[in-house]
């Protein structure tokens, strides 16, 4: 405008801002749901195992693929998706007992 010249704001700015403003949100999202906040105790160590998987499967995802986003994005989903499977399954637990 000022110098008669057009300045674009597209795609990876907001891919790079938008991950890294929302990569820390994303992965509570996976352990935020099962804390009874007000009395929380710790019951068991699968939190830190599924960190280490999905690190893992995000650095292998890296190395084949050369995409970091994609890599970002694993690494983020794959807590949520193991701990929604492991919730299921202790569900499912909870009611063949009854």
């Amino acid at each position: 405008m000022f110098f008669q010249t057009s300045v674009s704001i597209g795609a990876p700015y907001y891919n790079f801002a938008f991950n890294l403003l929302m990569a820390p949100i994303i992965l509570l999202m996976a352990f935020a749901p099962q804390i009874q906040w007000t009395k929380h105790k710790r019951k068991n160590n699968h939190n830190i195992y599924i960190i280490i998987i999905s690190f893992i499967t995000a650095i292998l995802s890296y190395y084949y693929f050369s995409n970091l986003y994609f890599a970002l994005g694993l690494f983020l989903t794959i807590p949520i998706f193991i701990k929604s499977a492991i919730t299921f399954l202790n569900f499912i637990q909870k009611i063949k007992t009854l």
